[in-house]
């Protein structure tokens, strides 16, 4: 994303907040950016987190060019002051503190699924080990060494509802689905959209009056097979789109609108049949990688990141180019869209006649 945009984002999300956390790589990656970037951009203090099992007596991997250090998984307090010590001398950067191992908790954190919070008595537990260790005077004087004031360049707050107003949106959300990116549903808010979770996982009906179904990025693989078999609630979504109602999926739930699901290992598995056509496995090398999607000349191609299936309008024929999928009423996206960055591509998901037609903003 562009520079205006990120600055726009983080202001965004920074309101009402004492303090933000941009948390990244401090390498390009397929899947994402750089965080030196960010950090050049926004004039950032930067910190490292370094695993102690990485340093060996006589060895110091090379020096990173941040403000401050914390170590992750020292067997001893004893251990994390040697090695606090000698990065301080060698290195010349503060180490501000540390997490121990803690081999039990990083097992139960390790089994959450992505979209799960940890307990409250995990958090606990993790900010005591830490609070053992952290320098909080030093922790606090590098986080305000930097004023970060940023107007909101995206203009959510000043956004018009450009006829969305008052419609109702059902966003699946459970713990297969993890919903689309949390901006894009402050957005709906913003322009005046009313929005409702449900779960596709136990509810056998979409929620009552709602225009527009939403159906974010979702953990495909691990619940296929239940999603498969809760033929209820594709009769009332597929039901609700020859209504007229609007569908809009992406990344993994995309492959729910098909008629099949075929996984690399020849499993198959029947699924809404709302789209004439088979859901595959993406080559696992292409995954994640960011993509533009040109939408016609003279507009601006959308940005988002493939995902991890691609949709074939039938299985006689090869995969097509286009990452997006319409019909009159659904419209998919093989990749996962970050409106809230692209706001212009968002208010003609739910602006169109009585019903809306999700189809009309991808034309």
């Amino acid at each position: 994303m562009p520079e205006a945009t990120c600055r726009g984002l983080l202001a965004h999300g920074a309101a009402g907040r004492d303090a933000v956390i941009v948390e990244g790589v401090w390498k390009s990656f397929a899947a994402g950016g750089d965080l030196n970037t960010l950090r050049d951009w926004f004039g950032l203090p930067a910190i490292a987190v370094v695993n102690a099992a990485q340093f060996a007596d006589c060895f110091l991997p090379p020096r990173p060019k941040v403000d401050a250090l914390l170590l992750d998984g020292f067997t001893s307090h004893r251990q994390f002051l040697e090695m606090a010590l000698r990065l301080e001398v060698l290195w010349g950067i503060p180490v501000l503190g540390g997490l121990p191992e803690m081999p039990v908790v990083r097992g139960v954190l390790d089994r959450l699924p992505a979209v799960a919070n940890p307990a409250g008595s995990l958090c606990r537990r993790l900010g005591d080990a830490l609070a053992e260790s952290l320098d909080v005077p030093r922790f606090l004087a590098l986080a305000s060494s930097t004023p970060c004031e940023f107007s909101n360049s995206l203009g959510f707050d000043s956004m018009e509802s450009g006829g969305v107003r008052g419609r109702n949106v059902a966003v699946a959300l459970d713990e297969c689905f993890t919903g689309p990116f949390p901006e894009t549903i402050e957005l709906l808010e913003t322009m005046g959209s009313c929005c409702r979770g449900f779960s596709p996982l136990r509810q056998e009906h979409i929620p009552a009056d709602v225009d527009c179904v939403v159906l974010g990025d979702c953990r495909l693989e691990a619940f296929a097979e239940l999603l498969a078999v809760n033929h209820c609630f594709w009769r009332a979504l597929r039901a609700f789109a020859a209504a007229g109602g609007a569908i809009y999926a992406e990344g993994a739930s995309l492959p729910l609108l098909a008629r099949t699901l075929e996984f690399a290992d020849g499993r198959c598995l029947p699924m809404a049949g709302i789209l004439p056509g088979r859901a595959v496995p993406v080559r696992p090398e292409n995954v994640g990688e960011p993509v533009q999607i040109a939408l016609g000349e003279g507009i601006p191609p959308l940005r988002c990141y493939r995902g991890d299936w691609t949709y074939q309008p039938n299985s006689q024929n090869s995969r097509a180019e286009s990452l997006l999928w319409r019909t009159s009423t659904v419209c998919g996206s093989e990749a996962s869209i970050h409106f809230a960055a692209q706001a212009a591509w968002l208010r003609p998901l739910l602006a169109a006649g009585d019903r809306v037609s999700l189809a009309a903003s991808m034309r």
